[in-house]
């Protein structure tokens, strides 16, 4: 994936909440729901003018992380980042996919009051999961991005291993998300997604510390 084409796909990804919201502003309600409890249903509102600049803030938090991505092989020390920084790069657009994503998908929400947030933010997040688990076993020992604990940063050989086994959870567990959020009622399916998303998180952690323990011991 080309610089000039990333630079375009992040420019499409941005201008897409920005586009809906100038499309359907006329049939917002006055107020509108801007945060949404456990159960996906709305619990804090706001007047529609202040969608507004939730999108732009939304965009220009988006565009920076993708910036910030993209230039840390700049800022390594150790310039040990620069040997991923494709992956690494693909995974900033799709962190700016994923948050344009949400944007439209609370402004769906706002306009459609009975459809659940979570209905459409957790397959969103199961769909990155999948995204970046895929990508996650070619990223190269960084400081920045991956499951940097003290066992990775200090062994390639963990690193490897503990991504490699990290890539095939988070893809299993998208998977998981993606499909089975839509026919869960709220509280059910946002317990899933929590205990879904801590078992993503930290079963690569245990496995790396173990990794560790087991090379060590037969050293």
């Amino acid at each position: 994936m080309s610089k000039l084409f990333q630079a375009i796909l992040v420019a499409l990804l941005v201008a897409l909440p920005l586009a809906y919201l100038t499309m359907v502003y006329p049939s917002l309600p006055a107020r509108v729901p801007t945060h949404f409890g456990f159960d996906g249903k709305p619990n804090g509102f706001s007047d529609k003018q202040d969608m507004i600049w939730i999108v732009i803030a939304v965009s220009i938090l988006s565009v920076s992380i993708y910036l910030l991505i993209r230039y840390l092989p700049r800022i390594d020390p150790k310039k040990t980042a620069a040997l991923g920084a494709g992956n690494m790069q693909k995974i900033g657009v799709a962190v700016v996919a994923l948050m344009s994503a949400v944007t439209i998908s609370i402004l769906y929400s706002s306009r459609h009051g009975m459809i659940s947030f979570n209905k459409l933010f957790n397959p969103l997040m199961g769909i990155f999961f999948i995204v970046v688990g895929n990508w996650m076993n070619n990223i190269k020992p960084n400081y920045f991005v991956g499951i940097r604990v003290p066992w990775t940063l200090e062994s390639p050989d963990n690193w490897r291993a503990t991504h490699r086994m990290g890539s095939k959870i988070w893809v299993i567990g998208g998977i998981l998300i993606t499909i089975c959020s839509p026919f869960l009622d709220g509280k059910t399916a946002e317990y899933f997604f929590v205990i879904t998303t801590f078992v993503l998180a930290f079963i690569p952690i245990i496995y790396s510390f173990l990794y560790f323990k087991n090379n060590r011991t037969a050293t």
